[in-house]
């Protein structure tokens, strides 16, 4: 299987590489930063994301416990962030698969059974059980995401109903 990456966030957290469940973040904020960054789909800055994640805290401890975090993320889930100076981006390579992206592409194919298969993914809501306190803004987008996704869902959803009604 080599080191694939598997990231579902349709549901609670659940992380894979190269076939095991990933175990060892450090907190729930290094998970809940791992999936912020999969959601996005463009590099971030480091002053945006410790700001969002550390906003109780000076701009120094929030970069330091954002640098912590990273090596954490990094040592767990080896080449799936690019790094740079600036920003932090999560790597969209041939060897990862993230269920947002999933449910996307099979819902833009618009068939009966790509549809069903973009339903099947969606096993709770966004980043389940997952809060934080202390990061408002975070919380903030993370319910904007939830909703989102919700309604994505159901539009699936209603769609497979329109189409098997139709069918007979």
């Amino acid at each position: 299987m080599g080191n694939h990456t598997r990231l579902c966030l349709l549901g609670p957290v659940l992380v894979e590489w190269a076939g095991q469940v990933v175990r060892g973040f450090e907190s729930h904020k290094a998970l809940a930063l791992l999936g912020y960054l999969a959601a996005q789909d463009h590099p971030l800055s480091r002053p945006h994301l410790a700001d969002l994640f550390w906003r109780d805290k000076s701009e120094a401890r929030g970069r330091g416990n954002l640098r912590r975090v990273l090596h954490n993320l990094s040592t767990l889930l080896p080449g799936c962030l690019t790094i740079e100076r600036d920003t932090i981006q999560f790597c969209r390579r041939a060897d990862s698969w993230v269920d947002l992206r999933a449910f996307e592409e099979l819902r833009a194919q618009d068939t009966l059974s790509s549809l069903a298969a973009a339903a099947e993914l969606y096993r709770d809501e966004f980043m389940a059980g997952l809060f934080l306190d202390g990061a408002p803004d975070f919380e903030m987008w993370l319910v904007t995401e939830r909703e989102r996704w919700r309604q994505r869902v159901a539009q699936v959803l209603y769609t497979l109903i329109v189409r098997h009604t139709e069918r007979g």
